[in-house]
């Protein structure tokens, strides 16, 4: 699905209303009606629900969920925010459509403010008496996506003094408060329980403070036409389930595959690990078996090789690689142990818990030049390999399949800081995806996925669908990166590294969202996520492979 810029968003408005004659009134009723049926679905027990209203077009679709709210027997209660101005002719009309029934109160200075926060303490003192008995909730729409700058006056007194009340909120395309491009937090806002967003995502619904303040997304189809939305061109594009499927839904099944062997399905050479640090490798490497390779060495300073070996699965072959032997790393005169197993290897995932040694550092830069270079080869770095490219990611560049590079935000910090680069996170993720010629994976709770080439749709993707709080434990990203190690070395899977990237990440996320049910989500571990792997392959067979003609038993 694109997900676009509010002044994207705009674009397709426009088409929409000045091009095709759609009302913008018909898409105001449409965008309401989505959000007070939300309230309804979600919140039986609210009953009173308080609509914070500005004056342009989200105001109006406020309005018209006061509406529909009322019609279905809900107490409703508009506070309107003018600070003495116009509204908008949608908003203004809506305003007039409104039950007597609903209590409106106005907002144009500070008198005003007073009594509305006034009445706001006053409602939340009586619930749990007649008529509020259950509970009450705001539907959040006073600023919309068309706001700049910081929040102030009159606005961010409002929102603050609803937020101390601590009531559930939808927000009605956008939380009051967050920049609808960046997701920057403008000084004032309410966490929402949920955002019903009109026609397509905006991008500020899943970058920084808007991850938090936007709670569950629901995207409304508010009867934009197809002509008007193909146009836009969208700023990144979410990852679809369907299409992670298509990988997994035949489960071997293909005649091209029945008679390949284990090394036919990928050659994974793991380079991690490090005094007390070792346990890094062993999950990436499991990881990159569980993805469904062939085969895996796990390459680890000598000083740890005992360690790792007694401990590393039967199905991990195991490597010593000379190390400094003071500090438990690897260290440039181990590159020799090593070139036997560049030419075995498909794929090479460096850096999990490698330290920040310098030895480590010059070992990681030899590594990556001395991989070979082919379409059949790929790259993945991550973690503590990542250090050794700070400031100069020449060796990356030129390769035939782009390096996949999987920071986390402070060390994508790290990466970009010795460059001129945009401030702007997409701009900024864009430019170093070009700069260092890899595909960027910046984890977070909504990751994101950048390639520097070319590449059929968006060149920018975000992991929405899938994933929860609880992957936030040690070891979550090494077995990232082995996914994304395991899924890159089997022919069979003919993509490109952007590609594999989407994908990797997206099943990560829905392993761990499968690790979570049957853990919860504050016991779950690394390891949980790579023991869900087998069922969350099993689901997308189930749920998208082809269905087997049934069998006709004949009676004598």
């Amino acid at each position: 699905m694109k997900v676009l810029t509010p002044e994207e968003m705009r674009s397709v408005d426009n088409r929409a209303i000045e091009e095709m004659g759609v009302p913008g009134l018909k898409l105001m009723e449409a965008a309401g009606r989505h959000t007070a049926e939300y309230v309804l679905d979600n919140f039986p027990n609210a009953d009173l629900v308080v609509v914070l209203a500005g004056r342009g077009n989200n105001g109006g679709d406020g309005l018209v969920a006061a509406r529909y709210l009322v019609e279905n027997g809900r107490e409703t209660k508009v506070i309107l925010l003018r600070s003495g101005k116009d509204l908008t002719d949608d908003c203004s009309k809506n305003l007039d459509l409104l039950p007597e029934v609903v209590e409106i109160i106005t907002i144009d200075d500070e008198k005003d403010l007073e009594k509305a926060v006034k009445k706001l303490n006053t409602l939340s003192m009586a619930i749990g008496t007649s008529p509020i008995t259950g509970g009450a909730a705001f539907i959040d729409a006073l600023l919309g996506t068309g706001i700049s700058g910081q929040v102030t006056g009159l606005t961010a007194d409002l929102l603050l003094a609803a937020q101390h009340l601590n009531w559930p909120t939808v927000a009605c395309d956008i939380p009051s408060g967050i920049d609808g491009t960046t997701g920057e937090y403008l000084g004032a806002g309410i966490p929402a329980n949920a955002t019903v967003t009109m026609g397509l995502p905006k991008t500020g619904l899943y970058l920084s403070a808007g991850v938090e303040y936007s709670g569950e997304v629901i995207v409304a189809d508010i009867g934009f036409p197809d002509e008007a939305v193909e146009p836009a061109v969208p700023s990144m594009e979410t990852i679809e389930e369907g299409k992670v499927a298509q990988l997994f839904v035949d489960d071997r099944g293909r005649t091209s595959e029945v008679a390949l062997h284990k090394g036919d399905f990928g050659r994974i050479l793991v380079v991690a690990g490090s005094r007390g640090m070792c346990g890094a490798n062993e999950l990436c490497s499991m990881a990159a078996l569980r993805a469904g390779c062939g085969m895996v060495v796990a390459a680890v300073p000598d000083t740890e090789y005992q360690i790792v070996a007694s401990r590393t699965g039967p199905e991990i072959m195991t490597a010593p690689v000379t190390a400094n032997k003071s500090l438990g790393c690897f260290m440039p005169a181990g590159i020799n142990d090593l070139k036997s197993y560049f030419r075995w290897a498909d794929v090479l995932a460096i850096g999990p818990g490698f330290s920040t040694n310098r030895d480590a550092m010059e070992f990681a830069r030899e590594a990556v030049e001395g991989f070979p270079d082919s379409p059949d080869h790929q790259i993945i770095i991550d973690a503590d390999g990542l250090r050794a490219f700070t400031g100069d990611p020449s060796p990356l560049r030129g390769r035939h399949r782009a390096p996949i590079l999987t920071p986390h935000p402070g060390e994508f910090a790290r990466l970009t800081a010795p460059h001129d680069l945009p401030e702007d996170l997409l701009e900024r993720l864009s430019a170093y995806a070009e700069l260092a010629d890899s595909v960027i994976v910046l984890k977070g709770a909504r990751t994101l996925v950048a390639t520097p080439r070319e590449t059929q749709g968006c060149p920018i993707s975000v992991n929405v669908d899938a994933g929860n709080p609880g992957m936030a434990t040690a070891g979550s990203g090494d077995v990232l990166t082995g996914i994304l190690a395991g899924l890159a070395g089997q022919p069979s899977i003919a993509w490109d590294p952007y590609q594999i990237a989407c994908v990797g990440v997206f099943l990560h996320a829905f392993a761990g969202d499968i690790a979570a049910r049957r853990v919860s989500r504050q016991a779950l571990i690394a390891g949980d996520i790579i023991d869900a792997l087998p069922g969350a392959f099993n689901w997308f067979k189930k749920n998208y492979g082809p269905r087997k003609p049934r069998q006709i038993r004949r009676r004598n």
